[in-house]
């Protein structure tokens, strides 16, 4: 099977309806390692250039975790470009994270298999979230159910991602692999930005009474 915008647009339309037959298609497509790649660094472009707009039609508040009644550690949000980074280094260190584990796990799927069912994973949940960021400039009010249905499409999908493209056979062990991996490339994201120096810093700021974060 040829890639083209109508394979992907069928793809898209059965990841959200039927992710199992939505990534065996993929699977049997054989989608070449370098192509796989080349996707998930355009959804992680798409991410940023969403970002971007949303920052500039909205902005983008500051994070404010609360550490007691009266005080909370307020972070900087990443900007458009740092979130399309970021976008395409998890996309690219979970798809090998997830082959590797899986690997472990008794999986039977090579590397282009699942650098294939998650890169179309990736972007059909792009899109998703760039339908967030569009409701949340136009809608707001609907964007926050959006926002769960993208989450609940991303986190089934990524259950069948795992088990088509490792021939498991088994949700289960599926999820398994899908949260070691997740565990591993944090950890792998968290000592990189360490050794770059990249980690977020915050400020201690005061919360007033009654405030809700």
């Amino acid at each position: 099977m040829d890639l083209s915008f109508a394979n992907l647009l069928e793809w898209t339309k059965l990841t959200v309806r039927n992710p199992r037959l939505a990534f065996e298609l993929v699977k049997s497509a054989k989608l070449p390692l370098e192509v796989s790649i080349l996707m998930i660094v355009l959804a992680g472009v798409v991410s940023a250039v969403a970002a971007g707009a949303h920052y500039i039609m909205i902005g983008s508040p500051d994070i404010i975790l609360p550490i007691s009644e009266t005080q909370g550690l307020q972070m900087e949000r990443a900007g458009p470009i740092a979130q399309g980074l970021i976008a395409v280094l998890s996309g690219i260190g979970g798809s090998f994270a997830l082959f590797w584990v899986g690997q472990r796990m008794g999986g039977q799927g090579d590397l282009a298999d699942i650098f294939g069912v998650t890169a179309v994973l990736q972007m059909v949940v792009t899109a998703l979230f760039v339908v967030v960021y569009l409701t949340d400039i136009i809608l707001p009010i609907f964007a926050f159910g959006l926002l769960l249905v993208a989450f609940y499409v991303a986190l089934r999908g990524l259950g069948h991602a795992v088990n088509v493209g490792h021939d498991f056979n088994s949700l289960g062990r599926s999820a398994w692999v899908a949260v070691i991996a997740t565990v591993v490339l944090f950890m792998a994201l968290v000592f990189g930005a360490s050794i770059l120096g990249l980690t977020p810093q915050g400020t201690i700021v005061p919360l007033p009474i009654g405030n809700e974060l």
